[in-house]
């Protein structure tokens, strides 16, 4: 009776373990059909962004006028702002110390002017730095400055420097 109780239990543990076994397969199986769906979701996603971006960014060339194409590769005050501190940084006995208002501060105006043929390139500012002198005191000093953007080279020249 003992042999048969045996193999009654040997069977029901074979059983459970075929049972488990069949679980765990499904469960792979259940898992891997989520990771394809997640991989399928972030390919369509990927490729309805490309399409997104190719329409929103090609240009068919007739709605864009020549003025808005030409404006596109002149700088804006912002940039000209910077580069005119850049050029006030060589100046200064401490460059390293110079501290300057913000481009948008009332402290800091930028005149955008045409240069001789007419293009938006030539940019006057009036503004202060902060800075050590010679002998390590913060000093702040008002300055003008014109500068002028070159296009094709993508460069800025001083025109005119001067301190207040």
């Amino acid at each position: 009776m003992t042999d048969k109780k045996f193999e009654v239990e040997l069977k029901n543990q074979r059983r459970i373990e075929e049972a488990k076994e069949q679980i765990k397969k499904e469960k792979i199986k259940e898992n891997t059909n989520k990771a394809i769906k997640g991989f399928l979701i972030v390919i369509i996603v990927f490729i309805v962004l490309i399409v997104g971006c190719t329409a929103l960014f090609s240009s068919s060339g007739n709605d864009k006028s020549k003025s808005s194409i030409e404006k596109s590769i002149y700088p804006i005050n912002s940039d000209a702002c910077y580069n005119a501190q850049e050029i006030v940084r060589t100046k200064l006995k401490a460059p390293s110390t110079a501290k300057f208002p913000y481009c948008i501060e009332p402290d800091t105006v930028v005149y955008n002017m045409n240069d001789e043929n007419g293009k938006p390139t030539v940019y006057s500012m009036k503004s202060y730095v902060d800075s050590q002198n010679s002998f390590g005191a913060m000093l702040r000093a008002e300055y003008s400055i014109t500068i002028q953007y070159n296009v094709s080279a993508r460069t800025w020249r001083l025109k005119r420097f001067e301190w207040n």
